[in-house]
């Protein structure tokens, strides 16, 4: 596989789009800060996203993970946030991240996270496809995703995107989506949609046209 080059400063830097409600976000790399913004953002998950974001409904973050999650190399382990301005601070709504496999480095394991109350807003398909491209930048030619059983919105969705998806022995199901030059996505309206907030990121170097398009997208 052909590695493209390197994603463009706004990539490293962050940027701002707007959401369904004319609200705006701004999604930038996860850093050490994030620590209060990460363990506030996790109050507000229900069980049941719990559940499918660790698969198994946690009632709190334990210290240790709370370092994990947040002190990120930003190449063996990504993570970007969303977070909306929140008084003099941010209110965190969304994370994607992908840790790469050590015994196989050119695959990631990737989660995605969106607070219940911004749910539905494609927050989530603007990250999986920002993980995409920078899984690009870090030579990953497969992101795999471990998902609940029972989360079939999650499921259904990476079928959509072409995804090779099955059950694994212990009752989990892995969907394993291949990461190309460009993306070869079937033609689902999922897919389609996926495809054209990926091109927008990749051209990247001018954020306005992005913020329109995902505007466009949201509606």
């Amino acid at each position: 596989m052909t590695i493209s080059k390197p994603v463009c400063k706004p990539l490293e830097v962050g940027f701002e789009i707007p959401l369904k409600d004319g609200e705006r976000a701004q999604v930038r790399p996860i850093s050490p800060a994030d620590e209060a913004i990460l363990l506030s953002a996790f109050e507000e998950l229900s069980l049941e996203t719990r559940a499918h974001r660790w698969l198994t409904p946690l009632s709190a973050l334990p210290e240790r993970m709370v370092y994990k999650l947040t002190h990120v190399d930003q190449h063996n382990h990504v993570a970007w946030g969303v977070a909306i301005p929140n008084g003099s601070g941010q209110r965190g709504i969304g994370v994607g991240r992908f840790v790469r496999l050590e015994d196989a480095p050119q695959k990631a394991e990737f989660a995605l996270t969106v607070v219940d109350a911004y749910q539905g807003k494609r927050i989530g398909t603007f990250l999986l496809a920002l993980l995409y491209r920078l899984a690009q930048h870090e030579g990953i030619a497969t992101l795999r995703g471990i998902i609940a059983p029972d989360h079939r919105s999650m499921i259904l969705w990476m079928k959509a995107l072409g995804a090779n998806v099955y059950h694994t022995p212990d009752g989990l199901v892995q969907a394993d989506l291949s990461v190309e030059t460009q993306p070869q996505l079937p033609n689902t309206r999922s897919a389609q949609r996926f495809g054209r907030i990926f091109d927008l990121i990749q051209a990247g170097d001018n954020v306005h046209p992005l913020q329109s398009h995902v505007a466009g997208l949201a509606q």
